[in-house]
């Protein structure tokens, strides 16, 4: 059995919410049988993070797609990963990243592996906001974007994956939390039946 592995991230300093995992957690997945999902919510720590999604690595997944919170009111298609971090931002365990390369070794950018248009038209389609972008900033975001593709790219693993950004809450200039879940049920859809 194939397994889409699904991570989200949790709060961290003054946020209250963190939209990529509660949205996440109540999207409406309905996957065929072959399928099997898995949900992983990540600490918004530099160690951590990658740490946790490397332990709920089971070997068996097709595809993983991570998702973190954004900006804005719309979902945000992350297709460039960067090598590079911003060395002055704290994360929730107080550590600030000592590096400004997430990789000495590594290549400067990766594409996700992704399909990022037909995600978009199928999305547009469905009359939700997205579009595709080309920074994940320098955060946790990118940072685990990054580390997810390097590693696959190590390994030479043909596995799907990539990042998404999650709009915050109307509160915060954002989307309602059932269109975001919504939205990721349907890209996680059309990953499935890309990977297939």
């Amino acid at each position: 059995m194939a397994t889409v592995l699904l991570t989200g991230f949790d709060t961290w300093h003054e946020v209250e919410y963190n939209s990529s995992w509660e949205a996440l957690v109540d999207a409406p997945l309905s996957l065929s049988k072959d399928w099997e999902v898995k949900l992983q919510q990540l600490p918004v720590s530099w160690e951590r993070a990658p740490r946790r999604l490397e332990e709920a690595l089971t070997g068996d997944e097709k595809a993983i797609i991570c998702f973190g919170m954004g900006k804005g009111e719309k979902i945000l298609l992350e297709r460039i990963a960067k090598n590079v971090v911003d060395a002055s931002r704290m994360d929730c365990d107080g550590v600030v990243h000592n590096r400004s390369l997430i990789s000495g070794s590594g290549p400067a950018a990766y594409r996700a592996r992704l399909p990022i248009e037909r995600i978009q038209h199928g999305l547009s389609a469905h009359g939700i906001p997205c579009e595709v972008s080309d920074n994940a900033g320098t955060y946790l975001c990118n940072y685990l974007f990054y580390r997810l593709l390097n590693r696959i790219a190590e390994k030479r693993q043909r596995i799907t994956a990539g990042f998404v950004h999650v709009p915050p809450y109307p509160c915060d200039g954002g989307m309602e939390k059932k269109q975001s879940s919504r939205a990721i049920a349907l890209l996680v859809d059309e990953v499935v039946r890309h990977t297939e």
